[in-house]
């Protein structure tokens, strides 16, 4: 073979050799291209991861801080609470405390002024101890004391128990709502007192067809007097509830002397003072 017949073979097989290379370049640089856009695409998902766990940190964050301002609030809220609750709670001791020196000071103040009432009772039927209550004497036109004091000094004709105008104390009628105004005789004893009043009951014991009454007195008609104690109005109102058990109880006795009201249920039974009316309460309640 000639020098110049080998030197074209050559050139042929770099030709072949170099043709048959060109595939092999294309997938180098492809799979270069790929190697270069799958790091590309690690790092962006790299830093996505980056950011995201960036992002996921401030979200945990902020959530604690938020949480911890919410517990330092309620931590606030309890602390304000439980004084408020202090507060309430020695409020109240304090209250309950006034309450109840504030009732002890009222029973106190309500012994006292029974006290004060029984004192001034006392007083006033110690004022009304001499005298009585004349009851359903018409008042006449002009009437004066002469007029009351001629009208006691008759009674006291009719029962029997003269009377000087010197035992006479004092005589008026009382102001009242009540068509006739009962007569209040003031007499200078406790004795006299007593002996009218036993005498007005011996009289109308005897005389139970004719008791006394206007006519006998020389006053027009026959209208019955009546006549008690000169009561204090507590002595009045006990009286007259009293008589209202005594009735619906069957008490065949209910009267006073000397300011007390007394009861007794037949001949045979003790003798029973009222002294208040919660005795009466109690005596009217079925046993």
């Amino acid at each position: 073979m000639s020098h110049s017949s080998s030197h074209s073979n050559l050139n042929v097989g770099i030709v072949q050799s170099l043709a048959h290379s060109d595939p092999n370049l294309s997938i180098l640089k492809d799979t270069d291209t790929q190697l270069a856009n799958i790091t590309l695409r690690n790092n962006v998902m790299k830093r996505k991861r980056e950011e995201d766990l960036e992002t996921f940190k401030g979200d945990i964050f902020s959530m604690f801080k938020e949480l911890k301002s919410s517990i330092d609030e309620i931590k606030e809220q309890n602390f304000k609470l439980q004084e408020s609750v202090d507060f309430t709670s020695k409020s109240y001791d304090e209250i309950m405390l006034k309450l109840k020196q504030m009732e002890k000071e009222k029973i106190d103040d309500n012994k006292y002024i029974r006290q004060l009432e029984e004192k001034i009772e006392q007083l006033e039927k110690k004022d009304r101890s001499t005298g009585i209550e004349i009851r359903n004497i018409p008042k006449k036109n002009y009437e004066n004391k002469q007029d009351l004091v001629n009208i006691i000094i008759n009674i006291g004709k009719t029962i029997n128990i003269p009377i000087q105008r010197s035992e006479i104390k004092d005589v008026f009628r009382t102001k009242t709502k009540a068509t006739i105004a009962p007569i209040v005789a003031e007499f200078t004893t406790v004795i006299l007192k007593e002996n009218m009043l036993m005498s007005v009951k011996k009289f109308n014991k005897e005389n139970k067809n004719n008791k006394l009454n206007t006519g006998q007195i020389n006053l027009q008609g026959t209208s019955p007097i009546f006549i008690s104690e000169n009561l204090t109005s507590k002595t009045k109102r006990l009286f007259f509830l009293a008589r209202g058990v005594a009735s619906q109880l069957e008490f065949k006795y209910c009267w006073t002397s000397y300011g007390k009201v007394l009861l007794r249920k037949d001949d045979g039974s003790p003798l029973l003072r009222i002294e208040t009316e919660q005795e009466l309460q109690a005596l009217n309640k079925p046993a």
